[in-house]
């Protein structure tokens, strides 16, 4: 079984959304998929958690958002110029 871990701040309505269309696509799917969702109580422990936003998740022990930032970063490294125009710069959308 996946688990997938949601770190939020309460009443945060894209993790409402994101949750929504996760239960769909696991039902549509018949995916084997455990969703836990975290509520994180303050910008203070987001911080020390070294959150990106909310929601933040973690996917089979994985934060996906700092995996993504890794391999974007490395990605920009490797290419010449300095800079992957297909990739979004970590942090930006």
């Amino acid at each position: 079984m996946n688990i997938i871990q949601i770190l939020t701040f309460k009443g945060c309505q894209t993790t409402l959304d994101f949750i929504q269309k996760m239960n769909v696509m696991i039902q549509t799917e018949n995916l084997d998929v455990e969703i836990e969702t975290i509520l994180v109580s303050s910008l203070e422990k987001a911080e020390a958690m070294g959150l990106y936003g909310s929601p933040t998740l973690i996917i089979n022990g994985v934060e996906y958002q700092a995996t993504l930032c890794k391999t974007w970063f490395l990605l920009t490294v490797i290419s010449n110029d300095g800079w992957n125009p297909s990739l979004p710069p970590c942090g930006r959308s």
